[in-house]
């Protein structure tokens, strides 16, 4: 079993879990890079055959007729085999301590599924098709929505590794969906962030402001699409890093609705042909934000997907100081996403 650790100091949650150790190495054909092995992969248990080597799905898109743990599908959810957080509800009684009260503690349950995102053995989502990015896409909002209905949850995060580097342990195209029974550090401070701006500015909402002010300035904006805007953000921590966002308020990504599925495929192929393209594949990370469980009627946030090339390593200053140094300007960068995507 794992454990949750809260730092007394800052407040900050650390996930306290051996199992993690246990999970297979990085595998990468050239190291720094994405690129992996394609075609039907024996030794993978993420290829179609190999069902037996995951734990029982507990989702999947399917061929009509072919049964649960089989071939036959196009995306499969699984419960992840070395989860960092598993079990039932939270406690109910919040955090838990020591006597003295100096050491924080709750147990580590939650969720950690992984979403294998197709049956051919891939290295990147590039490689789909639109319709086929559509369809993954509609599968993480489903996931999402799943998991707003488990007891106790707080927050869930979707997150995709490419690239050893960016910590991918199995070499077939997936992502791992996380949902904790506490809120995390980033959108603890982003909640209460916008909720301070909301409050100082007669209740305007800092996303839509940001928004609209990205959209009239254009220097940092990559694309559009529909009701989706790609930018890099003014505070980029890292060279490239890139935001998909809705341009009308949205906080949670699990309400999404289908209109909405086609141009977010579209952008989000866009914006990864590019950085691939302009970067030469690159390991890299995104991430899926959205706002904290239970799903509330009105919320000062905005769900978003963040990219994260890995072209700089986080270093002792970074680490130690929590500030990071970026030597690619968010406006040099969108410009050549932009001349990547426009040709």
């Amino acid at each position: 079993m794992s454990e949750l650790r809260q730092d007394p100091i800052s407040g900050h949650w650390v996930v306290i879990s051996e199992r993690r150790g246990q999970r297979p190495a990085a595998t990468t054909t050239t190291p720094g890079t994405t690129e992996v092995s394609t075609g039907p992969d024996t030794q993978c248990a993420f290829c179609p055959g190999n069902e037996h080597e995951t734990l029982p799905e507990i989702a999947a898109l399917r061929e009509p007729g072919t049964a649960p743990d089989t071939p036959g599908w196009r995306v499969r959810v699984v419960p992840n085999k070395y989860p960092a957080l598993s079990g039932g509800p939270s406690h109910p009684g919040g955090p838990l301590a020591d006597p003295a009260g100096l050491f924080p503690h709750r147990p580590g349950t939650g969720r950690h599924e992984v979403i294998i995102e197709g049956e051919a053995h891939t290295r990147s989502v590039t490689e789909f098709a639109p319709e086929r990015m559509r369809e993954l896409i509609s599968v993480y909002r489903d996931r999402f929505r799943a998991l707003e209905r488990v007891p106790g949850m707080r927050s869930a995060t979707l997150i995709k590794n490419v690239g050893a580097a960016a910590g991918m342990s199995i070499a077939h195209s997936h992502c791992q969906l996380i949902a904790t029974p506490v809120l995390s550090p980033v959108l603890e401070a982003e909640l209460a962030s916008a909720r301070s701006f909301a409050d100082a500015n007669g209740g305007n909402c800092i996303w839509c402001d940001i928004i609209r002010a990205e959209q009239d300035r254009g220097e940092r904006v990559v694309a559009v699409r529909g009701g989706l805007l790609a930018l890099c953000p003014w505070a980029s921590r890292f060279p490239f890093e890139t935001w998909i966002v809705p341009l009308v308020h949205e906080s949670h990504f699990g309400r999404i609705r289908d209109p909405e599925l086609d141009p977010l495929a579209t952008l989000l192929l866009d914006v990864l042909g590019a950085v691939e393209a302009r970067l030469s594949h690159p390991p890299y990370n995104y991430a899926i934000h959205t706002a904290p469980l239970p799903v509330e009627q009105t919320s000062p946030y905005h769900w978003r997907l963040a990219i994260l090339p890995r072209v700089t390593r986080v270093a002792g200053y970074e680490q130690a100081s929590g500030v990071y140094i970026n030597h690619v300007t968010p406006e040099s960068a969108a410009a050549q996403l932009r001349q990547a995507i426009n040709g």
